[in-house]
């Protein structure tokens, strides 16, 4: 690790930053404009500093982790994009983009980025 110094002369301690990698699934398109094959997969890259997965869980279960609840048994499911068939997985989905979507919950723990 290389140590510098700020602006103000203090010692900059330069750490590697964790993460954790979630991938899923490629999916092939063909592009209307040039007909070519576009593939595209679904990355999460999580900060280690900054843990996505408790706020994933508590947006899943609304915090309600009571097991007897009749909503328990609602949010604990099999999450997968091609089988959001009911209305009780599309809650879900719907809780996640919302949180996504919201700076203000998500924070600094999603930077939505695009490559084209």
């Amino acid at each position: 690790m290389t140590n510098s110094k700020d602006l103000f002369g203090s010692e900059i301690i330069n750490k590697p930053v964790e993460v954790k990698i979630y991938a899923d699934e490629i999916q092939s398109v063909e592009c209307p404009y040039s007909g070519e094959q576009w593939f595209y997969i679904g990355i999460i890259v999580e900060n280690l500093d900054t843990p996505l997965l408790p706020d994933i869980i508590q947006e899943r279960y609304c915090g309600n982790f009571d097991i007897n609840s009749p909503y328990y048994s609602k949010n604990d499911r099999k999450i997968h994009w091609s089988e959001i068939n009911d209305i009780d997985t599309k809650n879900i989905a719907k809780r996640w983009i919302e949180y996504i979507l919201n700076p203000t919950k998500s924070e600094k723990k999603f930077m939505l980025m695009s490559w084209g």
